[in-house]
């Protein structure tokens, strides 16, 4: 073989080799881009790490500025408050505010809570704050209180906070675990898990007086037991929840109050593909649809095989339909949130639990379900897609969101996480996180 063969040939091989790497490259460079702009599309604004917070559960409220402001059951400064020290604790839970500074967020604490016992404000507050146009926040703390049965509290423009009620633990109720909804008349709407004339919870009412009354309280059997959501209304002042408990059939129910305070149930769970435990607030459009979630029932398996949950809609004559069902897998598991809908008509929401992953280390997460959960997004044609994985204990970027999203009036999405964040070091304790969710 001549010099200019050998040559030739391995010009023939270069060829070839630059030829594969553009194709490569035309594969790859594609799908990097997408998984950067994916990757912009989620940040964290805030990690908690104890002394201000920890472990986020409930969803957050927007200021007229973007601030944000929400609770955390535990966490808060101790330093005060040693009944509140315990490792499953490390606090009776603060009132947080965020300031939003250019790509992280501020923290504020407005309020930690003490302990019953020490003091009369309650202690582990795990509902949503509402927030009037005046700038007074109102929300529930589920423990504490002179009787131990949990608050309803105010903190004013100033920042001032008040106990509003105090509950018994008898027939007004017990343990509010959700937040409050607010009318035009600043009357104020709650439900409890327990106390009530039968032990099942109550929905109850507060004047802008502080005057309490109870509007329903739920036997356990046919009409539903232990709301854990908060309420919403519609535009006839209908005011609609949900009990993960009983119904005709033992696995929850969808009900309705209407201004006269007249109670009906609208749907009973099966437990079967239309799912069971429905434990999150629902969301209302214009038609009169009611948008929910249940933890579980749907597809069998996941938790206890007590089945993955499902995405329903609910219609104005009683008809329910399976939006979607979580299988467990990549799509995640078990969402312990409802759903919120854009002006698109897109849904988001989250599941806890699963999105499985192949790194090694959401294996090391500590549940049941593989990695931390997953945000996801259903479009107007029902179609659903994992708009963020949640990676898992050393991701950074959070696990186990737990709470209802919020959406701005840009079409961002913000929620919390219950465990995980930034920095994640074996020293550095991370006890939760806030997020923003830009869609593409």
């Amino acid at each position: 073989m001549t010099i200019a063969e050998r040559s030739c040939g391995c010009f023939q091989k270069v060829c070839r080799c630059a030829v594969l790497l553009v194709l490569v490259l035309a594969v790859l460079v594609p799908f990097l881009l997408t998984q950067v702009a994916q990757c912009q599309s989620y940040s964290v604004l805030f990690t908690f790490h104890g002394t201000r917070g920890k472990y986020p559960a409930a969803g957050l409220v927007r200021g007229p500025w973007g601030n944000l402001y929400g609770v955390t059951p535990y966490g808060g400064d101790i330093s005060t408050n040693p009944s509140c020290s315990s490792s499953l604790t490390g606090g009776c839970g603060v009132v947080f505010e965020l300031k939003k500074k250019s790509y992280f967020a501020k923290e504020r604490v407005l309020h930690t809570f003490t302990v019953a016992g020490v003091a009369t404000d309650g202690e582990f507050p795990t509902g949503a704050l509402v927030r009037d146009d005046a700038g007074n926040l109102y929300g529930t703390a589920s423990g504490g209180g002179a009787f131990g049965a949990g608050t309803v509290f105010k903190i004013d423009a100033s920042g001032n906070y008040s106990v509003l009620y105090t509950f018994t633990g008898a027939a007004d109720g017990a343990a509010p675990h959700a937040g409050l909804v607010q009318d035009a008349a600043g009357n104020l709407y709650g439900t409890t898990v327990g106390g009530g004339a039968y032990g099942n919870g109550v929905v109850f009412k507060l004047d802008p007086f502080a005057n309490y009354s109870v509007l329903y309280s739920f036997t356990g059997g046919d009409d539903g037991a232990g709301p854990l959501a908060a309420l919403v209304f519609d535009a006839d002042g209908n005011l609609y929840g949900t009990a993960p408990g009983g119904g005709a059939y033992g696995h929850g129910v969808v009900f309705k109050l209407d201004p006269s305070a007249t109670f009906s149930v609208l749907y009973s769970f099966i437990g079967g593909s239309d799912g069971a435990s429905p434990a999150a607030r629902l969301f209302p459009d214009e038609s009169g649809n009611l948008y929910g979630t249940t933890q579980y029932g749907g597809t069998p398996g996941c938790w206890l095989n007590l089945g993955c949950g499902t995405v329903f809609r609910l219609d104005s004559t009683g008809q329910l339909t399976v939006v979607y069902g979580f299988t467990g897998g990549f799509d995640g598991s078990n969402p312990a949130a409802g759903v919120v809908r854009d002006a698109a008509g897109n849904l988001y929401g989250t599941a806890e639990y699963g999105g499985l992953s192949q790194t090694a280390h959401c294996f090391r997460v500590r549940t049941f379900q593989g990695c931390g959960g997953v945000l996801f997004k259903i479009d107007a044609a029902n179609t659903f897609s994992v708009a963020h994985r949640f990676a898992g204990d050393r991701s950074g970027d959070g696990f186990h969101p737990a709470a209802d999203l919020l959406l701005d009036p840009a079409g961002n999405v913000y929620g919390t996480t219950v465990r995980g964040g930034q920095p994640y070091n074996r020293s550095h304790a991370t006890r939760g996180t806030v997020f923003l969710f830009t869609p593409q």
